[in-house]
């Protein structure tokens, strides 16, 4: 089941990534090697490598994560990027987002929730921490479509954006629209989905496979959260 994927561990800690390493092998993972960074990877695996999981600890540094999961993507297209932290922090989820991960886990992480973690992203879906996600599936939280189609379409595109993990700046500058008009559209985007923040938003937003396609905000068909291929 797990020999068409390698699971590659980028990790600076040796303790941990000895452990991190002896974990996957014991749940029947054929084929997985663990490095320190990123760049060791580009010695030790061919570019035209088949899948690749990455298990990847970059720090809290946001300009030194993006240099890293960029140099992955870049080099490695057959991949999927599960970030990696040692406890749970708003802003490290938001640059997960920004950059694009399949994933966020923190090294609280059971082992076996961490295999059935790898599991699902292996399906082509997205995993972030069950604090942000959970609210997903609790009643207070609208329908997908209902609450989507109660979205102007300016707070749609503010939506996509906050899935990114887009600053207000950012979302001004792209959007065509004043700073304080962002602000106002995601007071409305929280209120409608019920979200208490707007990393809850981005959360919801990538749990339920939203995309950008065609100029138009849309969801994605088969499993929420997952991406096609």
């Amino acid at each position: 089941m797990y020999d068409c994927i390698t699971v590659v561990v980028l990790e600076p800690n040796l303790i941990y990534r000895a452990g991190l390493l002896q974990v996957i092998r014991e749940a029947g993972f054929p084929n997985c090697c663990a490095l320190a960074s990123a760049e060791e990877v580009a010695t030790s695996l061919p570019s035209d490598h088949g899948p690749l999981l990455f298990l990847v600890d970059l720090g809290s540094d946001e300009d030194l994560m993006t240099a890293g999961v960029n140099l992955l993507r870049r080099t490695y297209a057959k991949s999927l990027i599960v970030l990696v932290s040692d406890a749970f922090d708003d802003r490290q989820l938001a640059s997960a987002l920004r950059v694009g991960a399949d994933g966020f886990l923190t090294k609280l992480i059971t082992p076996e929730a961490l295999v059935k973690s790898l599991e699902v992203i292996m399906l082509g879906q997205h995993v972030f921490p069950t604090r942000m996600v959970n609210m997903a599936t609790e009643a207070k939280w609208p329908d997908m479509r209902r609450a989507l189609e109660s979205l102007s379409p300016k707070e749609a595109d503010v939506l996509k954006h906050l899935s990114l993990g887009d600053a207000n700046k950012l979302i001004a500058r792209q959007s065509g629209i004043a700073e304080a008009t962002v602000k106002v559209h995601v007071k409305a985007i929280l209120r409608k989905l019920g979200a208490r923040n707007r990393t809850e938003a981005a959360i919801w937003a990538r749990n339920q496979g939203m995309s950008r396609h065609s100029g138009e905000l849309v969801v994605e068909q088969g499993l929420p959260g997952a991406r096609n291929h």
